[in-house]
């Protein structure tokens, strides 16, 4: 099953989505700007999220990731000024640059022990992020490659 890049973008009225089984790529920006969603979850079978997936869902709140995706990409889900938590699933490897940029009101990420890599502003403009829990232990955090400026600093 596919769907394509852009093809739920903007849709207003939109507040819910049930994804198909088959399906194991969210395009980039396939739900950009859907500004009445509320909640979503993303099953297992999903491997990959596209760059500005989710993007501009002002009123997300809750995000329940694939335990199989590998990256948060670009702008995935930036400008979710309405979540308040994240939790990274322990199979992702790399946040990219900007993937909860202006995520104004976010303010607990939790990081699965895959991380390798937090790139420059991941969390940019995250002025309430106070809480960021590790998944691993000291050791491996400090092994991360952070990127300078990664939390907005």
């Amino acid at each position: 099953t596919l769907i394509g890049k852009g093809v739920f973008s903007d849709c207003m009225n939109l507040s819910s989505v049930k994804l198909s089984k088959g399906l194991t790529v969210i395009p980039n920006s396939a739900f950009a700007y859907c500004i009445n969603l509320v909640n979503i979850t993303i099953p297992d079978n999903i491997e990959e999220i596209g760059s500005a997936a989710f993007c501009g869902c002002k009123s997300l709140e809750n995000i329940t990731l694939s335990k199989n995706i590998t990256a948060i990409n670009g702008g995935t889900f930036a400008e979710c000024y309405s979540l308040k938590a994240i939790d990274i699933p322990d199979g992702v490897t790399i946040i990219y640059e900007y993937a909860f940029d202006y995520c104004v009101d976010l303010e607990t990420v939790k990081i699965g022990k895959g991380v390798k890599t937090i790139q420059k502003r991941s969390f940019y403009n995250c002025d309430y992020l106070d809480n960021v829990y590790y998944a691993g232990g000291e050791h491996d955090w400090n092994l991360i490659d952070i990127g300078l400026f990664k939390f907005g600093v």
